[in-house]
């Protein structure tokens, strides 16, 4: 920087925040403007020639010192001490902003990434940046992710008084990073209840994102065998006796990246079926089944034919409570590591315990190591409310808890499976499927009335 080692005393009026300091808010200035009333100016401000007044030497920018600035505004000072700096680009004026801002640690993280961008936008790169900031590459970069979120939705998230406020942290900004779609970072961040729940939903997001990238694997491949999409009437009748399954991708092999094997046989009577979820998550794939015809099918009787639509009714149900029993038993994991804590102002050993009572359920330490491969140590350091709900899961187990042998509803099942449920959303855990909320409080179309 080349600077005048001459102080000048300029008039306030000829000084201006510089345009592209990305500090904007400038508090607490009645003491500051206070001291300088009777002392002064005891540091001087740096500044730089507004464009185009390089000549006339009448208005300039301030680079450091701005605050100062501000707070002397409030007093009777007419003039300020400063130092001109000449011969900077606009890319050092920023990034001279930026340092002092952050020496200071005045800026919020989103001021950071408003003036990391500018320096980009003025040719710099994240290597240069660091140099000349003294941030590291890492911090750029992720400072640069939070350029992507809606600016006017962070600012409404993380503005106490204003609704949709809530205590973001640096690490829920970072966490949004991990989101590949712009456009579901910012839903996330709008639908976020508190920084439990955005760890949820960013770690399904994540989980949904590797899952429809693995299915696009599966389809390709299938396109590559030459096995075409099934028709309509194809798709009605593939539960029938006329068709066989010859291969089934599900979620569970989609989230450990199964090989995709599928048999070499003839397959000049074959056709694939894609299965989606349900309300929320219904243009998201959940399965890709594929199916081959046999020999004719036999008649049946009125009996056989309900049978066989309870039993596949039944096993639809039962897919759907072991996938929304996946999700629990992954989060009580991550509870059980410290990952996500229940609402301050809840008291989860009496609710926990109303379940397990109302419940009947077994409680005792082999109850929580073996489902959630935990060790008796592990176990043993767990609070009590903590290996009380790990019990409670366990009780509302993946065997079809609330669904019969005879595809009904086990009203005293389903609610305590609907308490399971209310107590790991205090955790900031939830499902928008609607399949899972209707299979847990009985109105899914797929139930039967009692034999």
């Amino acid at each position: 920087m080349k600077a005048s080692h001459v102080v000048t005393n300029i008039l306030i009026g000829q000084l201006h925040n510089h345009p592209k300091n990305v500090r904007t808010a400038y508090n607490d200035l009645d003491e500051l403007a206070m001291s300088i009333e009777a002392q002064g100016i005891l540091q001087n401000l740096t500044v730089v020639p507004e464009p185009g007044h390089e000549d006339d030497l009448d208005s300039f920018y301030v680079l450091i010192g701005n605050r100062r600035l501000q707070a002397a505004r409030k007093t009777t000072l007419e003039y300020l001490p400063c130092v001109i700096a000449y011969g900077l680009t606009e890319a050092e004026q920023v990034a001279i902003m930026m340092n002092e801002n952050m020496q200071r640690k005045d800026l919020t993280p989103i001021e950071e990434a408003q003036g990391f961008q500018y320096m980009l936008d003025l040719g710099e790169t994240e290597d240069s940046i660091s140099l000349k900031t003294g941030v590291s590459k890492t911090t750029v970069r992720r400072r640069l992710e939070l350029n992507k979120l809606d600016h006017d939705l962070v600012v409404k998230r993380t503005t106490e008084g204003m609704d949709d406020y809530f205590q973001l942290t640096l690490t829920d900004l970072d966490r949004l990073s991990k989101v590949k779609d712009i456009d579901a970072r910012n839903d996330i961040l709008k639908k976020a209840k508190g920084s439990e729940n955005l760890k949820y939903l960013v770690n399904e997001n994540v989980i949904v994102t590797a899952r429809k990238e693995y299915f696009a694997r599966v389809v390709e491949k299938l396109k590559e065998l030459g096995v075409p999409k099934g028709t309509k009437a194809q798709e009605d009748r593939r539960y029938s006796n006329g068709y066989e399954t010859v291969a089934n991708f599900s979620s569970y092999d989609a989230d450990r990246d199964a090989p995709i094997k599928i048999s070499t046989r003839n397959k000049d009577d074959w056709f694939y079926c894609i299965g989606h979820g349900y309300g929320y998550n219904s243009k998201d794939i959940c399965s890709v089944s594929v199916y081959a015809k046999k020999g004719k099918e036999e008649k049946k009787s009125k009996q056989q034919t309900e049978a066989e639509k309870r039993e596949k009714d039944r096993k639809a149900l039962m897919k759907i409570a072991r996938g929304f029993a996946e999700k629990r038993n992954k989060f009580f994991r991550q509870i059980a590591a410290g990952e996500y804590t229940c609402a301050r102002d809840f008291d989860l050993v009496s609710a926990t315990w109303m379940s397990l009572f109302a419940a009947g359920s077994w409680v005792g330490i082999s109850t929580v190591m073996h489902p959630f491969e935990l060790t008796g140590d592990q176990v043993t350091e767990l609070g009590m409310g903590i290996q009380m709900l790990g019990c409670l899961i366990e009780t509302a187990k993946e065997s079809g808890y609330c669904i019969g042998w005879s595809t009904e509803y086990k009203k005293k099942e389903g609610r305590t499976l609907q308490n399971l449920y209310g107590i790991l959303q205090k955790f900031g855990f939830s499902t928008d499927d609607e399949d899972e909320l209707q299979m847990m409080n009985g109105t899914h179309p797929l139930y039967h009335e009692a034999k």
